[in-house]
């Protein structure tokens, strides 16, 4: 029945060929209800680039079509439409008109641009459903399912899930919510095309080419055959009224996907009179969210009609943002327009073509994007170009001569392998090219960039003295240059054309004939082209400071976009009754919901004892947000502690919700920070999330007080309550129970008094919602003895009348009566800063008694290496911290304040004995000479540092110095660059130095081989540790340390995981000595380059090195996945987890094969330079003078 691939076929009395002469490329059409980012730049860019591509392989013949469009039906643009009080169509035409301005800014140039909303297209789609009618594949019928309004698509059931024991079912490939839904709509009997589809998809007598790359051909064949029996092509039209009607049934509307693939065959002309009809595509670029509707409903459509398949489904990753999905929920959208001004339209192009891997997804940070810029356009070939056509050594400005016998004497030793590589390039850079896999092509390219300015560097023009010998030393560059430029068109046009117009190289000589060194002898003597300046400028970095605008946080659609003044009046309306009426809350896990209104009003610049209040207030949020985010960590490591891990619970614990946030920031102007906004209030999140280490680094290195906008603290509040309000209308299923908003503000930024409604309305909302009202601001005294209560300090507050704010002026008086008012009638809470910084802190004080622990660093199985280890103790003077915090110098902290309000009955340990370890005191470790320090109760107390927080020492902290000393193991695991792990200084607190015997010279300097090494390596170590083998292990990356007094040394900070190694034995070793030689750094070099996680495995089929950490390539990869799933919820608490690889499980117990067998040749390097002994775990004893290499000295 189904009749496929036929080269002539029949349709409305018209005959079409498929023309072998075309290339028919094309992008999906994008989706008119939101701006375009740089994700869809990167198709265009891709489909831009393969068209450009095949021009050049042509001469410039004009036999490639490629067609790009815009989406414009469907319920998202009917409510987008509304959402902004507009027509549908005004709607889609200023959005349709951004994507055409899109094209222009980056040259992208297709042949037709393609509108769903455009008759011919309409046309197209209502002949397409005549002739499904007539062959008899549509049938009016019930039909049900789950169905996302999101997603304008129903799922099938094993589509769906259940999340977390809610009610709401949502789809497992978007995470949309769906419901089921049931109506009457025309079906398309899909099934009966799923075995051709799959053939289409996989047999190789068809094509081995359809799907690419080639690592989505098996998510392609599990969509193909999780194929159901119908298709729903058609939706209500009460529901869906923005779209094409079904011909002759005016109550429904064409399906939007049925619609939008249309577009495909309007671009092609087959339904046209026109003389150009094409078919079939021979590319199709698409993304990897949409293969579903490319490799199964559209092949169905098209074998239905007995059409010819498309040749090609080029499908590409993502671009995410740090890591996460690009998404207006998540505020994380980058504007490519406001992108291209800070990195030029060619830089942003360069960039999303040179990082873009289609195989995965690729991450965008405007740091990166500068540096690969400015390196590989402005330094290598900008650079190059620059200094090859240099006045001084190039007089008379023409193309160099070249002279062989010159050549072979002189500059053959770099310059022959250079012309190998430039001849070379264009087959390898074709092949890329062809692959659409222009990062390799980009790669292949400035490697031999970085040789030709090699070769540059290394002849030195500037120092000789034959001209020859420099004119081709110059030829060489500019061949290079040439070839170069001339294969870089399709992927920046505008910077090749200006590099091979200053070359001399006219139009007709770029084609890719012309790609080759000697290519034609010509060149020589022709005059260069006129010098206009650096074909592009280096971006420098002080300019990039504006690069958070880039996200879309600061985009006006994802801030509040009404005044103040009308949220008051609706807050007022709503609060107007008894109570607010929520919906019913579906059970959940019970849990928090805090808004933190900042005030970054002029006002906050004032200072008491040389510190600025914004300054207080942010060392108040700091605080909040690190304890926060070491309380999650800590709740995951005791769900991990105390249940069997395995794939499904890991996915339970890392999913389960937590206590949300959201930062306020009012008072605010267009400064340098990126808080801008009429009404001067700013929401950092649009949505509560839960606490981000990320943060940390935004409120200190962003927030900075306004230069003349004074923060109005009553219109924040107003708008924090509305914000919880619509928080709890929209998730009444979140079960949020404990509800808070913390005002932290000096009060000194209302120019008038605050009306009567505005308190009124506070305090109905507070009481209202529920909330827990807290105050964080400056002390305060009673501004009039006729108040009853005394509420502006507490009970306990240390703060006296020396420290009082002076009310000298009206509003200030009238914003602590507002404020009064407000606390004594919802029970709200007053802290001064002097208060709220150590209530933050909970110190709890210890006794201590520190000493070294002997260790062995096992390097394999057999080399091993003595150290001692101290644990980092850190001292903090409660004294010093109230003269930094207390309103004036002579206020006193009282410690009942800090204890006996939050700790209870808890008790100030008496004196403690302490030692402070660190890097400058370690060789008075070494002796263990050092006195012991006695400090009184009242002036320490002491943990291990967490971020910026002291964490305090617990009861397990007590015992593991009591520990005994057998079958201690610190065993190296591998070794991972440094960049990879250095967030994890913000995920725990267990600090160690790990430093040689003092008596054991040989240990010191084999442990300076090694410290050096991953120095020069930039490398970090990951080990296992483990006290005895009753105790649970450790991770704990061992980072490299070269102290003030020259002496090296590891600092070990534990990671946040466990591993169970309980009952295993890891015996001590016997000390051993060597001396050291030059050898030693090698050594250790080269074994730390065999044990590099980031070179662990390569895969031919990509070309790339496998992702670091990845759990099939190092030793215990389910360790390794918890390490991984533990650090994607910390950093990024919204987004799902990794995937995990089916064959985890079969690679448990052994590690990877290739991997020791790679390491073991560095292993022996490393035993024949050091005289160290076999490992006792060996069956017979051995003896001391069974050495593997006798020492120099004997």
């Amino acid at each position: 029945m189904i009749s496929s691939f036929k080269k002539f076929f029949a349709i409305k009395g018209l005959e079409v060929a498929s023309k072998k002469l075309k290339h028919f490329i094309t992008t999906p059409i994008f989706y008119t209800n939101g701006r375009p980012h740089i994700g869809h730049l990167y198709t265009l860019l891709l489909a831009d680039v393969l068209n450009r591509w095949e021009l050049l392989k042509k001469g410039g013949d004009n036999e490639s079509l490629f067609i790009t469009g815009t989406d414009e039906h469907g319920l998202k643009i009917q409510q987008a439409a509304n959402a902004v009080g507009c027509s549908p169509q005004k709607y889609c035409d200023d959005i349709s008109n951004e994507f055409r301005n899109l094209l222009r800014e980056f040259d992208v140039q297709p042949n037709d641009f393609i509108r769903t909303t455009e008759a011919r297209h309409k046309n197209v789609v209502q002949f397409v459903w005549h002739e499904l009618e007539k062959r008899g594949q549509l049938k009016r019928q019930y039909y049900e399912g789950w169905y996302s309004t999101t997603d304008e698509c129903f799922y099938a059931s094993d589509e769906v899930e259940r999340l977390n024991g809610q009610t709401l079912m949502v789809s497992k490939m978007t995470g949309t919510v769906v419901e089921w839904a049931q109506e009457e709509n025309y079906i398309f009997p899909i099934s009966k095309y799923k075995n051709a589809i799959k053939i289409w998809l996989s047999d190789n007598a068809l094509s081995s080419d359809i799907i690419r790359p080639k690592v989505y051909l098996t998510e392609a064949l599990r969509q193909a055959d999780a194929i159901e029996d119908n298709l729903s092509l058609s939706r209500d039209r009460k529901r869906v009224t923005w779209g094409i009607a079904v011909p002759n049934d005016e109550n429904q509307t064409i399906y939007v996907w049925l619609d939008a693939l249309m577009n495909y065959l309007t671009g092609s002309g087959i339904f046209s009179n026109s003389r150009e009809r094409n078919w079939p595509p021979t590319c199709q670029i698409i993304g990897k969210d949409i293969m579903k509707f490319h490799i199964v409903i559209w092949p169905a459509l098209l074998l239905a009609m007995d059409l010819p398949l498309p040749k090609r489904i080029f499908v590409h990753g993502h671009w995410l943002i740090d890591g996460i999905k690009m998404s207006k929920s998540f505020g994380n959208v980058v504007d490519p327009f406001i992108a291209s001004k800070l990195l030029g339209k060619e830089g942003l192009r360069y960039f999303l073509l040179r990082q873009g891997t289609p195989q995965s997804d690729a991450n965008f940070m405007v740091r990166k994007a500068v540096d690969v810029i400015n390196a590989d356009l402005v330094n290598n070939m900008g650079n190059l170009l620059q200094r090859s056509l240099f006045a001084k050594f190039n007089l008379t400005q023409i193309y160099p001569a070249f002279h062989r016998d010159v050549f072979q004497d002189d500059l053959f030793e770099l310059g022959e392998p250079l012309v190998d590589s430039i001849n070379c390039l264009p087959d390898l850079y074709k092949e890329q090219c062809d692959k659409l896999m222009t990062y390799k092509a980009l790669e292949l390219l400035m490697d031999v960039m970085k040789q030709t300015n090699r070769f540059f560097q290394h002849y030195e023009p500037w120092n000789q003295i034959n001209d020859k010998k420099v004119s081709s030393l110059l030829y060489v560059c500019c061949e290079a240059l040439r070839v170069c430029g001339i294969l870089m068109q399709p992927i920046l046009p505008h910077y090749s054309h200006q590099l091979l117009n200053r070359l001399g190289i006219q139009i007709r000589e770029r084609n890719l004939s012309n790609a080759n060194f000697f290519a034609d002898s010509k060149y020589s003597g022709l005059p260069l082209g006129e010098y206009e300046g650096p074909i592009m400028k280096r971006i420098l970095w002080k300019s990039a400071d504006s690069s958070q605008k880039l996200n879309s946080f600061h985009n006006a659609n994802y801030i509040i976009n009404t005044f103040v003044i009308y949220l008051f009046f609706r807050f007022l309306k709503k609060m107007s009754g008894d109570e607010i009426l929520l919906r019913k809350r579906v059970k959940k896990t019970p849990h928090e919901c805090t808004v933190i209104l900042i005030d970054v009003g002029a006002n906050m610049n004032l200072e008491q004892n040389g510190i600025s209040a914004m300054q207080l207030a942010k060392d108040s949020v700091e605080w909040i947000i690190t304890r926060k985010v070491y309380l999650i960590l800590c709740y995951i490591l005791m769900q991990l502690v105390e249940l069997t891990v395995t794939m499904k619970n890991l996915f339970k614990i890392f999913s389960e919700s937590s206590d949300q946030f959201t930062l306020v920031l009012f008072g605010s102007e267009e400064t340098q920070n990126p808080l801008t906004l009429d009404q001067h209030i700013f929401f950092c999140e649009e949505e509560m999330q839960q606490a981000k280490i990320d943060w940390l680094r935004f409120i200190d290195k962003e927030i900075k007080p306004s230069k003349s906008v004074r923060g109005n603290y009553m219109a924040a509040l107003i708008v924090g309550l509305e914000y919880m309000r619509t928080q709890l209308e929209s998730c009444p299923e979140c079960n949020i129970i404990v509800r808070n908003i913390l005002l932290i503000t000096n009060l000194n930024g209302c120019d008038e008094n605050p009306d009567k409604e505005y308190i009124e309305a506070a305090i109905n909302g507070i009481k209202a919602l529920e909330i827990n009202f807290s105050i964080i601001g400056p002390s305060l005294e009673q501004p009039t003895r006729k108040l009853k209560k005394e509420i502006f300090v507490n009970e306990y507050s240390a703060v006296r009348e020396k420290g009082m704010l002076q009310l000298t002026t009206p509003e200030i008086e009238s914003a602590v009566h507002a404020i009064t008012a407000i606390v004594q009638q919802t029970d709200g809470t007053i802290y001064s800063f002097a208060e709220a910084l150590p209530v933050l802190q909970r110190f709890v004080p210890r006794k201590l008694n520190l000493r070294g622990q002997r260790f062995y660093l096992e390097l394999g199985t057999d080399v091993k290496l003595p150290l001692q280890l101290y644990k980092k103790i850190q001292i903090a003077d409660f004294k010093l911290a109230m003269a930094k915090y207390a309103p004036s110098s002579d206020t006193q902290l009282r410690r009942k304040t800090v204890y006996e309000k939050l700790g209870g009955s808890e008790e100030v340990a008496d004196a403690v004995q302490s030692v402070v370890t660190g890097a400058e005191d370690h060789t008075n470790y070494l002796s263990q000479s050092r006195a012991s320090k006695s400090l009184g109760k009242e002036d320490i107390v002491k943990g291990y540092k967490f971020g910026t927080t002291i964490i305090p020492y617990n009861d397990e902290d007590q015992k593991e110095f009591g520990w005994k000393s057998e079958n201690r193991c610190l065993k190296l695991i591998q070794f991972a660059k440094r960049t990879e792990i250095l967030e994890h200084y913000l995920m725990d607190g267990g600090v160690f130095y790990c430093i040689p015997p003092a008596h054991d010279k040989d240990a010191c300097i084999a442990l300076s081989a090694l410290v050096n090494a991953m120095i020069i390596e930039k490398s970090v170590a990951l080990a296992r540790f483990v006290y005895n083998a009753a105790s649970h292990p450790r991770i704990m990356a061992l980072f490299p340390r070269k102290s003030k007094k020259g002496v090296d040394m590891m600092v070990g900070i534990y990671l946040p995981f466990y591993e169970d190694f309980r009952g295993l034995d890891f015996p001590a070793l016997e000390d051993f000595r060597s001396k050291p030689t030059h050898d030693h750094l090698n050594a250790m070099n080269a074994f730390m380059k065999a044990m590099d996680l980031t070179k662990a495995f390569y895969e031919v089929e990509t070309g790339q090195f496998r992702e670091v950490l990845r759990p099939r390539d190092v030793p215990n990869p389910m360790l390794q996945y918890v390490c991984k799933a533990m650090k994607h919820r910390a950093l990024y608490p919204n987004t799902p987890l990794p995937i995990v690889d089916d064959k985890l499980l079969g690679d448990l117990l052994q590690p990877n094969v290739s991997l020791l067998k790679r390491a073991e040749e560095a292993l022996s390097y490393l035993k024949a330079s050091f005289p160290l002994l076999e490992s006792p775990k060996k069956k017979r004893h051995i003896k001391e003078e069974d050495e593997i290499l006798p020492s120099p000295e004997k």
